[in-house]
């Protein structure tokens, strides 16, 4: 078996994260907290009468949040669900990282 090495391997297109899912249990109050924080409001409509999208881009970044409601899975999560990399909120007046429920 040929060993794996740069050489032999398929080229991997380049790969941005644009979007991350964010769920909320009140789509208001995380608005309101999202713009008390700073971020850029991209988006905010209500295409039917059962769904919301809300869209917000944190100061210099090239990735987005969404939530809102009605989007199927996406607003299915649970709140506080969502593992992984968050932002550093002490440049929003927060000191720890955590879930959108325990920022407020």
């Amino acid at each position: 078996m040929a060993e794996n090495t740069k050489a032999n391997l398929p080229a991997v297109p380049e790969m941005k994260l644009e979007l991350v899912p964010i769920p909320v249990s009140d789509v208001d109050r995380a608005r309101a907290l999202y713009e008390k924080a700073g971020f850029q409001l991209e988006v905010d409509t209500q295409p039917t009468d059962t769904m919301r999208v809300i869209q917000f881009t944190p100061p210099g970044s090239a990735c987005s949040i969404v939530f809102g409601t009605g989007m199927g899975e996406i607003t299915e999560m649970k709140p506080g669900s969502v593992k992984g990399p968050a932002p550093d909120r002490s440049r929003y007046g927060h000191s720890a990282c955590g879930t959108l429920e325990t920022w407020t």
